[in-house]
């Protein structure tokens, strides 16, 4: 596990090392109190019990539909990309709601089988709740300390992700660590990577914290102590650092090596 930041502020921290809340240097050199932290969601702040499509596997079974979790890992991708484009933005302006949106992909992800209603809300129900997920304690621990050291910084979610993550939150006893800072691509019309959410999230921050830009704070300052914590190099680390912030990449799965690099030191 590691944290990885861009090449602005660039610092590692490989885990189960812990690192204090008051190591955040660069340099050697004190960085100055964050203002704003945000997080990604998923692979970030928590992560699935098992894998997403065993899940789905063990449902189906309770209703006699057997289902290799390979084959349906292989249908996934392509249904959902599908019905991404046939109802942009898990069908908010098609007439049909986030949970109908994710009922057709079930439906179809188990064709030729016959799905009930029934095992479909179940599934829906499942991963609204710890049951399917459940938080990163080093991220838990992270934002306590975070609050405890820095009891002004403002600490929000950026996520692209559908209405059901706010009844995940609260089962997994997140959501009043956000609350009301919480960005989700849903609601916004915006969606990493695109800069815009990012823009969007400075303006209403300062819009209901109007006493952070002042006479000696400017919004250009006020942005170097801006920074968002991601799973994903393109979505969260890069774009964060193009509308200006301050990225963090948590790659604790390596999926782009940097722990192979620091090993071979």
């Amino acid at each position: 596990h590691q944290l990885v930041n861009s090449p602005k502020y660039r610092f590692q921290m490989t885990l189960p090392k812990k690192v204090s809340i008051s190591d955040w240097t660069h340099n050697n050199k004190k960085l100055a109190a964050p203002k704003l932290i945000t997080f990604d969601a998923y692979n970030t702040l928590y992560c699935s019990t098992i894998p997403v499509i065993e899940q789905y596997s063990l449902i189906a079974s309770k209703y006699n539909i057997i289902e290799d979790s390979n084959e349906l890992v292989k249908r996934f991708s392509p249904i959902f990309k599908r019905l991404t484009t046939k109802y942009p933005n898990y069908g908010k302006y098609s007439n049909i709601t986030a949970d109908q949106w994710w009922a057709y992909l079930i439906t179809e992800l188990f064709q030729p089988h016959s799905v009930s209603q029934e095992m479909i809300s179940e599934i829906l129900r499942r991963f609204k709740t710890n049951k399917s997920y459940t938080a990163y304690p080093d991220v838990i621990e992270f934002i306590k300390s975070i609050k405890l050291k820095y009891p002004n910084a403002i600490i929000g979610i950026v996520s692209n992700t559908d209405p059901a993550v706010y009844d995940l939150l609260k089962s997994l006893e997140l959501f009043e660590f956000f609350t009301p800072y919480t960005y989700f691509s849903y609601d916004l019309d915006l969606s990493k990577p695109d800069i815009k959410i990012f823009n969007y999230v400075i303006e209403d921050v300062l819009k209901r914290n109007p006493g952070l830009i002042n006479g000696t704070v400017t919004k250009e300052n006020f942005l170097k102590d801006c920074w968002h914590i991601g799973d994903e190099m393109k979505k969260d680390m890069l774009a964060a650092e193009k509308a200006g912030w301050n990225g963090i990449l948590v790659d604790r799965l390596d999926r782009n090596g940097f722990l192979d690099s620091i090993s071979s030191r």
